[in-house]
């Protein structure tokens, strides 16, 4: 079974081309989603890997709401988990005026200033 982890970035200016090509550098160099575990059901589909096509770059000018990127994806272990957050993290280093939110089913990561990551949500 798997969860989806949700994502969204806006801000009142669009993307820049810079913004953009460092983004798509970030997803390439983060390369695929750890492994399932062995003992993982065999049907159930495993993590899809870092794509420009799972994050979308919405051009500003059609995004009445500001959203600069967004998008989801579903996992199904921990260390997937974490593989999306620290993406997600550098992605956010690239952003950092944007106003972010990550969501595990509707539980918000909340972003810690202190080690410049996100947290996973208290249960």
């Amino acid at each position: 079974m798997g969860v989806h982890i949700r994502y969204m970035a806006k801000r009142n200016s669009p993307l820049t081309e810079e913004e953009e090509q460092e983004i798509r550098d970030l997803i390439e160099e983060a390369g695929p989603a750890p492994e399932e575990d062995e003992e993982q059901d065999e049907d159930e589909p495993m993590a899809e890997p870092f794509s420009v096509n799972q994050f979308d770059l919405p051009n500003y000018q059609a995004s009445e709401k500001g959203e600069i990127l967004y998008g989801n994806t579903k996992v199904t272990t921990d260390e997937q988990i974490d593989h999306w957050l620290d993406l997600l993290t550098d992605i956010r280093s690239v952003l950092p005026d944007a106003e972010w939110k990550v969501t595990l089913e509707g539980a918000e990561f909340p972003w810690n200033e202190g080690s410049g990551s996100y947290d996973y949500p208290e249960e």
